[in-house]
């Protein structure tokens, strides 16, 4: 009598380690890449146009959580000169207006906060890793932008830094002043 048993044990067994196998040869970054990447940024006046130079106001801050091509956005923004309108992930590189990318949530008034959970596609995980995204409040009286930041790896950027708790956002960038401002009034 043959023993077919034999033959389906040492097939799985097979299978097991060439998963095992494949597993290890999975190279560390791929694994790595399956982990939350976590981002930041602040939020600040910067002028679109010449004519927004003297209108825009406000501050703010967020984090960013990516698993996958998931983005996970949550922050707050004080001191806006009129009500904001819309949120949205914009396209370009650090100091240039780019497209909407995806839209955000964001409290209608000049101070709220700003949120979202988006698919992104290829192109703008690829944007994101490279600094190439930023996130962008509209208001009643900047309908072009009023505050903007771009989003920058943990890594890069550092931790947020703390606040205590019960402090504004206003509170917390008391002593802030954008790059922009520095260079305009230079």
């Amino acid at each position: 009598m043959r023993n077919y048993l034999l033959p389906r044990i040492t097939l799985t067994a097979l299978l097991i380690a060439s998963g095992v196998m494949a597993l290890a040869a999975t190279p560390a970054e791929g694994r790595a890449a399956q982990q939350p990447e976590q981002y930041r940024g602040r939020l600040s006046p910067l002028p679109v146009t010449g004519g927004t130079v003297e209108t825009i106001t406000g501050i703010g801050q967020f984090t960013a959580t990516l698993q996958g091509n998931s983005l996970s956005v949550s922050g707050t923004y004080a001191g806006l000169s009129a009500a904001a309108t819309a949120a949205h992930l914009h396209l370009a590189a650090p100091g240039l207006n780019g497209p909407v990318a995806q839209p955000l949530q964001v409290t209608p008034a000049t101070e709220g906060s700003v949120s979202g959970a988006v698919d992104l596609t290829g192109e703008q995980v690829a944007a994101l890793r490279d600094t190439g995204l930023y996130i962008q409040v509209h208001s009643q009286a900047n309908p072009g932008g009023e505050i903007r930041g771009w989003i920058f790896p943990i890594a890069e950027a550092g931790p947020a830094p703390a606040v205590p708790a019960g402090t504004a956002v206003s509170s917390a960038f008391d002593n802030f002043v954008p790059a922009t401002d520095q260079v305009l009034t230079n």
